[in-house]
């Protein structure tokens, strides 16, 4: 052996050593240094309420979307306006982390009673739609932000008949490519069941391609999400025979301006009464969050899994219950615990906020519950929490929320009386997940490290 060669072999040694133990720290970080803790949890920067988004709306405001866009460090929030003679939808911006808002403006302005908002971001581009409701039509319209306010919203698809229905629609983008996903009646063909819809935009929402999802029994709460190879996952709730829902899912195939659905089937086994689906794809698994309802005082959110292949029902695990006690509702607007769910890949940490009331009290009125999968589920966020479960807390509903730029963001309905409900917006920081920091505050979610492979010829 020449002693070229024996230098050779003994720094590869030394580079293979040096591999290992750079692994083995790397290894400790994410473990020991990153456990979660009881502070595994946003620290929220402004006292409960919060900000008052719908100060111009004096007789309410309804349906609060948050988004963000990361290109353009934007966030918006789109919301029904109830004190005009029609419904309009209106948003505000904020360009500083949701620290000061813009002067509210319109996104729709119809004759007709617009409701319902929806919205997403292409870039710098923000784009809503919403339902437009008419005496004898609904329409389901849409307008990117250079035509806000919109007079002549592109139209996706219309229902002309005064026995119509059309709700809930869900607006995402996967590339430059829009996806909407909704419930409708048929009532051309006579059909008045309301049934799930997507339709798919390649030109920035100038026109849209229609497949229907389900057909058959009463489907309403639709929720979409896109997998990087242009896998469309939807899950909604489904009527079963009686009063009983379960949660159903589809997997869409892509092709061109066409999307191939799979036959729908329940997702939601075992579990009796399920709600309020919300679906995401984490870049590894689908994840789908839902309510069950047992009664008003007595309500869970559980989360059901799948890895690959998830157009066959044997792929998905079974519901697993998340919270370690049981909440509800005081009113019947809504009967359900209504959560949002939204998985940040910087810290691989899936975020979901409900509204209900607290366990002390069944009777007392519903807050906003966090909950993230870092810490496994097992602690409780409460950031619109003012009165410690008393019977005077004021009523917070509906959340909804975006992170984007190291900080999370919630929008939600605070109920002022029976006649009258009002936006709000609270901000948080995700410094405790930081995975640069050093020292006590670092609480990064663990993340898999895999090991490089050698190969001989």
């Amino acid at each position: 052996m020449t002693k070229r060669t024996f230098i050779s072999k003994r720094l590869s040694g030394y580079l293979l050593l040096l591999l290992l133990l750079t692994l083995f720290l790397v290894w400790v970080f994410n473990t020991a240094v990153a456990a979660p803790d009881d502070t595994d949890k946003p620290t929220w920067l402004v006292s409960p309420p919060g900000t008052l988004i719908s100060d111009t709306s004096p007789n309410g405001a309804a349906g609060p979307v948050i988004r963000y866009s990361d290109s353009a460090n934007r966030l918006i929030i789109a919301y029904e306006d109830r004190s005009a003679t029609a419904r309009n939808i209106l948003f505000k911006n904020s360009t500083d982390d949701g620290v000061s808002w813009s002067s509210a403006s319109q996104i729709s302005n119809t004759a007709a009673d617009s409701i319902q908002p929806t919205a997403t971001f292409i870039g710098e581009t923000a784009y809503a739609a919403w339902i437009e409701q008419a005496a004898s039509s609904r329409k389901l319209v849409f307008a990117a932000d250079g035509a806000w306010p919109a007079a002549t919203p592109v139209e996706i698809s219309v229902e002309s008949t005064i026995f119509a229905d059309m709700v809930n629609p869900d607006l995402i983008h996967s590339g430059n490519d829009l996806h909407i996903v909704w419930s409708q009646t048929d009532t051309a063909n006579f059909l008045y069941a309301l049934n799930v819809f997507h339709a798919i935009s390649k030109d920035s929402g100038g026109t849209w391609s229609i497949s229907q999802v389900s057909s058959g029994a009463e489907a309403r709460e639709p929720d979409i999400a896109i997998e990087q190879s242009n896998k469309v996952h939807v899950v909604w709730e489904q009527q079963r025979a009686g009063s009983d829902t379960d949660i159903y899912y589809a997997q869409g195939a892509v092709s061109g301006a066409s999307v191939t659905w799979t036959d729908g089937f329940s997702i939601s086994t075992g579990i009796d009464n399920a709600k309020q689906p919300n679906v995401i794809f984490d870049g590894n698994q689908v994840q789908v969050a839902f309510t069950q309802f047992i009664t008003t005082t007595q309500q869970d959110i559980y989360l059901t899994t799948c890895v690959v292949n998830c157009d066959k029902q044997t792929n998905w695990s079974p519901p697993t219950r998340l919270l370690d006690q049981v909440h509800g509702v005081n009113d019947s607007a809504p009967f359900t615990l209504v959560s949002d769910m939204v998985y940040e890949p910087g810290i691989n940490t899936t975020f979901i906020y409900y509204h209900g009331t607290d366990i002390n009290g069944v009777f007392d009125n519903e807050f906003i519950w966090g909950i993230n999968s870092c810490d496994n589920w097992t602690r409780v966020d409460e950031p619109t929490d003012t009165a410690a479960g008393a019977p005077a807390q004021t009523r917070t509903i509906e959340p909804t929320i975006a992170i984007g730029d190291n900080h999370i963001q919630l929008a939600f309905l605070k109920v002022i009386d029976a006649d009258e409900n009002q936006v709000y917006h609270m901000r948080g920081t995700l410094d405790m997940w930081d995975p640069f920091s050093l020292g006590d505050s670092v609480k990064a979610c663990p993340r898999p490290i895999y090991l490089p492979t050698t190969f001989k010829d």
